[in-house]
């Protein structure tokens, strides 16, 4: 909101901006001059984490967590009407093109089964041993913990929610 204010204020010249956001940009005149997805650069732009203690002292409430997200990418991917109704109330958002723009331009990107890419947690890396070396040391695999997934997959919710599709 702030970035938005700041560029129709004029105290911005551009501006890095995510949905719903850019759209409102687009909306107020603004032209998009470089629009990240096009540029398909394997990145992870939202992710679920967790200190490995956690992970082994309470696997039934991480497992229920992952389930109920399994769900709500379910409901993302296919009802963008509920999608909406939530947008609209937590982001004070009524514009149907707004809602429609930003809602066509990430649901492409989020993972319906919630696969996590290590290309896109590498591209992470790279950026942070730009500051910090130690990242270097730092072996993708050693931060993924497929065992949650691997689970819901072996369970059979993950083709009881797609009927096996996606």
């Amino acid at each position: 909101m702030e970035t938005m204010a700041a560029l129709v204020a004029g105290n911005l010249d551009a501006a890095a901006l995510a949905p719903p956001a850019d759209a409102r940009a687009v909306a107020a005149g603004f032209p998009i001059l470089i629009y990240g997805p096009e540029l398909r650069l394997p990145y992870v732009a939202a992710a679920f984490v967790s200190r490995r203690p956690i992970l082994t002292q309470r696997p039934q409430v991480i497992g229920q967590f992952m389930r109920v997200m399994a769900e709500a990418a379910k409901i993302q991917h296919t009802d963008r009407e509920f999608v909406y109704k939530v947008l609209g109330k937590y982001l004070r958002l009524t514009d149907r093109k707004i809602l429609d723009s930003s809602y066509d331009s990430e649901i492409k990107f989020l993972e319906p089964r919630l696969e996590i890419k290590p290309e896109g947690i590498q591209a992470i890396l790279e950026e942070v041993v730009k500051v910090d070396l130690r990242a270097k040391q730092v072996k993708v695999e050693d931060l993924i913990d497929r065992r949650y997934l691997d689970e819901l997959d072996k369970s059979g919710l993950f083709a009881k929610l797609w009927d096996g599709k996606k």
